[in-house]
């Protein structure tokens, strides 16, 4: 029996796609036939492009071939990390793991460290706070992994921070990254250059 999803069935389901007015596609890495990801997604990369509409095409594929390294002129953005759960130490991991690979994230090509955990309840208002300004600095897409249904008050003053969302929209482009090491230990403050010579710290 054929596999599940668009293997094999790109040109189709591309076409599908953009009948139906998508402007995001998510392409899993689950259940494929052995091939490797840098083969597979160039096809449906070519098939979105013919498709006939513009859909940001998101490679996940957890960074098992450190996709921030070639995504570019396949997709729009990459995994840079497996699964976040909604807990303090995953969402920092994440973050941490997304800062390596800082040097490939520009305009049209974005490094993903996963969706955004905020209004799952799992950590508290501080630390959303810190999760969306670090995906933010972090120039992430800013998608919601929670029920947008069911949101809190709390949590749409979170996510509809203006000036946060700005820096994340800032068209300079540039992921924020460690400021410095300091022996083994690490110095956390990020900085991030913006247009007109300003500086996130």
């Amino acid at each position: 029996y054929p596999l599940p999803g668009s293997l094999g069935f790109e040109e189709q389901d591309a076409k599908t796609f953009a009948s139906w007015g998508i402007d995001y596609l998510k392409y899993d890495n689950c259940h494929h036939d052995g091939s490797k990801p840098i083969e597979r997604y160039p096809v449906m990369s070519k098939a979105l492009k013919k498709a006939g509409r513009p859909i940001f095409f998101s490679l996940c594929e957890w960074r098992e071939m450190h996709p921030a390294e070639w995504g570019f002129h396949v997709g729009n953005s990459w995994r840079t990390t497996c699964d976040i759960t909604d807990t303090w130490e995953s969402m920092i991991s994440r973050a941490d793991q997304n800062e390596l690979y800082a040097q490939y994230a520009r305009p049209g090509g974005w490094n993903d460290p996963d969706m955004l955990e905020i209004g799952n309840r799992g950590m508290t208002k501080d630390e959303y706070i810190v999760h969306f300004s670090l995906w933010a600095i972090s120039k992430a897409p800013l998608l919601l992994g929670c029920d947008i249904r069911n949101m809190t008050q709390e949590t749409i003053e979170i996510i509809s921070n203006k000036e946060v969302i700005a820096v994340n929209q800032d068209s300079y482009g540039i992921q924020a990254r460690k400021a410095r090491m300091h022996g083994d230990e690490e110095v956390k403050p990020m900085q991030q250059p913006l247009l007109l010579n300003h500086m996130i710290i």
